[in-house]
């Protein structure tokens, strides 16, 4: 029988996990997208600073009639943006289908690296999910463990198709 202190322990481990795997899976959606580019044109209607986990400024863009997008930026492109400025913004599909946006000039200076840092990302989705398979191999909870991983990738790409 597992503790209480343990079972919330596995259960944080878990929330982390999902958490992870979502960002990944956002991760992996923008570098692999290999949709056409749609150009948006929009006006800064507000500034602000997300904390995800790290501080990251924020654009929110109003563009063609009712559409709303917030664009992370750069801090230099935020403190060049006025609010009532016009941006032009890219918008993609998503290599899994969920669209997303960035600021036109960012989006040009990293176009080229995509596939580099997506397939470096790879690598670093790898090795966790290695290392879960085989604390459980090692601990003859494989069938435990490999449900939990699948189970947590599940959740994780409903939490980046629907919460992120």
């Amino acid at each position: 029988m597992i503790s209480q202190k343990k079972r919330w322990l596995y259960l944080g481990f878990l929330f982390i996990a999902i958490y992870g795997f979502a960002l990944f899976f956002g991760l992996i959606n923008e570098q692999f997208d290999r949709s056409e580019s749609q150009i948006v044109q929009g006006v800064v209607a507000k500034k602000f600073v997300r904390h995800n986990p790290l501080p990251i400024s924020v654009l929110e863009v109003h563009g063609d009639g009712a559409s709303i997008y917030n664009v992370d930026v750069l801090d230099e492109i935020s403190a060049r943006s006025d609010i009532g400025s016009e941006i032009s913004l890219i918008k993609k599909s998503g290599f899994l289908g969920k669209p997303w946006v960035q600021e036109k000039n960012f989006f040009q200076s990293l176009e080229h690296t995509n596939s580099i840092v997506g397939t470096f990302n790879l690598i670093l989705f790898i090795a966790p999910v290695g290392i879960w398979l085989r604390t459980a191999w090692k601990t003859k909870q494989l069938p435990i463990g490999g449900g939990g991983l699948g189970l947590s990738l599940i959740c994780a790409f409903l939490v980046f198709r629907f919460v992120l």
